[in-house]
């Protein structure tokens, strides 16, 4: 068969995105110059200032004991695999990262970080507000609603977990004909695992193949 050029692009889904989990932070409040209220957790030097205009509100918050508050955060899935090359004819092609999922959604969670403390810390301070109102009114009452909102002071986790952790691309040349194709995953510990492909190719065609991997590895990082 008369060699003629055609195209295999090959995409590689490398194990699992990150999954959002929670975790709480202890906040205080006390007043602040020009109105503001200031929730701060000395701990961790959180120190976040709110201008509070109503004197009454200003009044109820500063009644409000230590209280917990939610935040969201990831929890990574390490890979197993971490590098991977494809062969054909004796000819060696690097896959190559193109998007790197797993660091884009921490990046991106920490840039909100801001926004999610602030939401986090009005919801919270509302609602513990209405909860001192409602005891001074009817104490077993304040009582239920402190306790519906221990239980209920959730952060959003809601996350998209059958997203890759990473994506890896390569481009190689074929023959017109069939063609073996052969990849290979390393793993850290420098053990490796071969998988082959046979594709049938017609004269200048591009062909477009995904490979998944879903192993992780042991061991978690959060931010």
């Amino acid at each position: 068969v008369q060699d003629v050029d055609a195209e295999l692009i090959f995409f590689w889904h490398n194990g699992l995105g990150p999954v959002k989990d929670e975790w709480s932070i202890n906040f205080m409040i006390s007043p602040g110059p020009d109105n503001t209220m200031v929730f701060s957790n000395p701990a961790l030097g959180f120190s976040f200032p709110y201008k509070v205009d109503n004197e009454k509100d200003r009044s109820d918050l500063s009644r409000l004991e230590i209280f917990r508050v939610a935040f969201p955060r990831y929890v990574e899935r390490p890979v197993y695999y971490q590098s991977g090359t494809l062969e054909s004819e004796g000819v060696v092609y690097p896959l190559q990262l193109v998007e790197n999922i797993n660091k884009v959604a921490f990046l991106s969670l920490k840039q909100r970080m801001l926004e999610e403390f602030a939401k986090g810390l009005l919801r919270a301070a509302l609602k513990k507000a209405a909860e001192h109102s409602l005891r001074e009114k009817d104490d077993r009452l304040g009582a239920v609603l402190g306790l519906v909102n221990v239980l209920t002071e959730k952060a959003d986790t809601r996350n998209w977990q059958t997203l890759p952790h990473s994506i890896y691309y390569s481009r190689i040349s074929l023959k017109a004909g069939k063609n073996a194709v052969k990849l290979l995953l390393n793993s850290e510990s420098k053990q490796e695992s071969p998988f082959t492909f046979t594709y049938q190719v017609n004269p200048g065609q591009t062909l477009f193949h995904t490979f998944s991997s879903l192993e992780t590895s042991a061991g978690f990082r959060y931010y």
